[in-house]
């Protein structure tokens, strides 16, 4: 006959769980935030993620069935709810980077240069900014027009201008 295990036992699994992910974010982070992440480890990080996210929601669902209080239950849930989200969120760069990175080796493969990006990159992304931020890009960025680098250094500042703003006091 299988011993139920008590809930403190299962309390303490999904903590253990949840500080082994919570290292996996930390590592998908660092390498997200270096200068030339490597497409092979995202992808080694990103299958890390997804495998140690399983074993999280498992442990949550094992836990949800043992837990009798309804208030209780909805209160864990909501914090469990919270955890993933900030991990998905970090499994989401991971994948956009690793997609990217693969785009970048196919425009490498067929011999289009980092220079010639602008040129197909400036307006795909103008186009998803909010109106007022292209047009102050279309006041400041007369002669910059396929050059990603310069809307990528307008973009840092605009933000930059952005937060400062909103902490000005009222």
């Amino acid at each position: 006959m299988a011993l139920v295990p008590d809930l403190s036992m299962m309390y303490k699994k999904r903590v253990a769980a949840k500080g082994w992910l919570s290292r996996t974010m930390n590592k998908a982070q660092e390498l997200l935030d270096s200068d030339q992440p490597d497409q092979e480890a995202l992808k080694v990080i990103q299958k890390e993620l997804e495998t140690r996210l399983n074993n999280l929601d498992g442990l949550q669902s094992d836990l949800e069935l043992m837990i009798e209080s309804e208030s209780e239950m909805l209160d864990d849930i909501e914090k469990a709810g919270v955890f993933r989200d900030s991990v998905l969120c970090v499994l989401s760069k991971v994948v956009k980077a690793d997609n990217l990175l693969s785009h970048v080796r196919a425009l490498e493969a067929l011999g289009v240069q980092g220079e010639a990006y602008g040129v197909m990159m400036v307006p795909v992304l103008l186009q998803r900014l909010p109106t007022a931020i292209r047009m102050e890009w279309a006041r400041d960025g007369v002669g910059h027009e396929a050059d990603l680098n310069w809307l990528l250094e307008f973009l840092d500042s605009e933000i930059g201008r952005r937060e400062r703003s909103a902490c000005l006091p009222l």
